[in-house]
């Protein structure tokens, strides 16, 4: 075998029971990379109260988007993925899924790769833009697994794609078999992306303080040297991007980011505020786009299309509609097949 090729993934408990929901969220959150405190500090919060109040809660989360006979669409959308890559790459590429946590997990999939003793192990981590928590972690893990398993073959990673005109079409076409031809001065698009906490970006080498979190005027209106790395950076370029690709207006469209958890401050503006702003202001039919994510998952089938929705409509509008992600479609497996050797670039393993 010449190459072998691994899609990752963040994973998904087995099931929406709480004894299932329990060790994935400690094995995702326990993540020094997700919650970057004191391992002391983590283990406390993790194992004491979000082990004990959380997986019943999420539980309920995950039952309402739970595939009766598929289970979790985070999954098997990407197992159909994978299962549409492999004849899109050719005979010598071989296509695997892993998960970043639970199952199938990055070390059981490595694991199997190894044994085949692939002349090169390419690791795609499937999140358009560049996070700690998102791709650093599933790179580290890769690194970790495959250093134990002693591999001496090439290993090699791909870029984040925020940018890329592959992924901006397969999205943007996803778009508009859900947007209407034209908006009206009542129809608005929200580009929500997964937030993550301030003092993430401030770990980059490229942050500089006081440029990057503010609401106007930062370094995010453009993608530079300087903030090349940034999260909240490359979330706006990719917003740009989609916006002139569907011929949004500046005025019909704007970015904001999901999922914050505890007290500490996360990037701004927070999504759940912008919509009930928006619906302050008038606005009746909300189109959201979640473009930090190319398959749908409990926080867009769930937060946006069950738990936004209905703020938005308590707070005065009307309709919420979630843009579905590219998914498995048969446009984005092409597109992605073109794209990602185009992106590769030596991961070393010291």
């Amino acid at each position: 075998m010449a190459e072998s090729l691994v899609i990752c993934n963040l994973g998904s408990p087995k099931s929406p029971a709480p004894k299932h929901v329990r060790p994935y969220l400690q094995q995702f959150l326990m993540d020094p990379y997700v919650i970057d405190l004191p391992w002391i500090a983590r283990a406390s919060l993790v194992y004491g109260v979000i082990s004990w109040t959380r997986p019943q809660k999420s539980g309920h989360a995950y039952a309402s988007i739970w595939h009766p006979e598929r289970g979790s669409p985070l999954i098997y959308q990407t197992q159909d993925f994978v299962e549409k890559l492999k004849s899109r790459v050719g005979p010598d590429v071989e296509v695997s899924m892993a998960m970043r946590y639970a199952q199938p997990s990055i070390a059981s999939v490595l694991n199997e790769v190894v044994k085949k003793n692939p002349e090169r192990i390419t690791i795609c981590a499937m999140y358009p833009q560049y996070a700690l928590a998102s791709n650093e972690t599933v790179l580290e893990e890769c690194k970790r697994v495959l250093k134990k398993l002693a591999y001496t073959g090439t290993v090699e990673w791909m870029k984040p794609f925020h940018s890329e005109p592959e992924f901006i079409r397969s999205f943007a076409d996803r778009a508009r078999k859900v947007l209407p031809e034209k908006l009206d001065d009542k129809t608005y698009v929200l580009m929500s992306f997964h937030g993550i906490p301030e003092r993430h970006i401030s770990k980059l080498g490229s942050y500089q303080p006081g440029s990057c979190l503010t609401p106007r005027g930062s370094c995010c209106d453009e993608l530079t040297e300087s903030n090349r790395d940034c999260y909240r950076a490359q979330s706006f370029a990719t917003a740009r991007l989609l916006a002139k690709d569907l011929g949004l207006r500046q005025a019909q469209y704007s970015v904001a980011f999901q999922s914050r958890l505890g007290r500490t401050p996360w990037i701004r503006p927070y999504t759940d505020f912008v919509l009930k702003d928006l619906a302050a202001r008038g606005y009746k039919k909300v189109f959201v786009l979640c473009p930090s994510f190319v398959t749908d998952c409990l926080e867009t089938l769930e937060e946006i299309q069950v738990r936004e929705a209905e703020s938005f409509r308590e707070a005065g509008g009307d309709e919420l509609h979630l843009v579905p992600c590219p998914n498995s479609e048969d446009f984005w497996v092409q597109e992605f097949s073109q794209m990602y050797p185009r992106l590769l670039e030596p991961l070393s393993l010291t």
